[in-house]
C-alpha cells in the first residue's frame, strides 16, 4: 500500500536520501504537495542496466524557426 507523508514532513532532507529510503523499504512513498496534488515514488526493478537503456533514448528533432542572425551579432557580446 506504501507509505504517506506530507511536504512538510519531507522538510529540508536531501534528495539522495530519500531515494535511497524510499529503494531499501520497497514500497512506494506518496507527497501530498500544497492543493491536494500527490507525487508517488515507487520502486521499479529492471532487468536491463541503466546504461543501456539511456543508450536507447531517441530524442524528438527540434523544431524550426523562421528568422535570422544578424552580422555583428558577437560583438554585441
Amino acid at each position: 500500500m506504501g507509505r504517506t507523508i506530507t511536504l512538510e514532513e519531507v522538510g529540508d532532507r536531501n534528495a539522495t536520501d530519500l531515494l535511497r529510503e524510499v529503494a531499501r523499504r520497497t514500497e512506494p512513498l506518496t507527497i501530498v504537495l500544497e492543493g491536494g496534488v500527490n507525487v508517488t515514488l515507487e520502486v521499479e526493478r529492471s532487468a536491463e542496466p541503466v546504461a543501456a537503456s539511456a543508450a536507447a533514448l531517441e530524442l524528438k528533432p527540434l523544431i524550426l524557426l523562421s528568422g535570422y542572425v544578424p552580422d555583428g551579432w558577437k560583438d554585441a557580446i
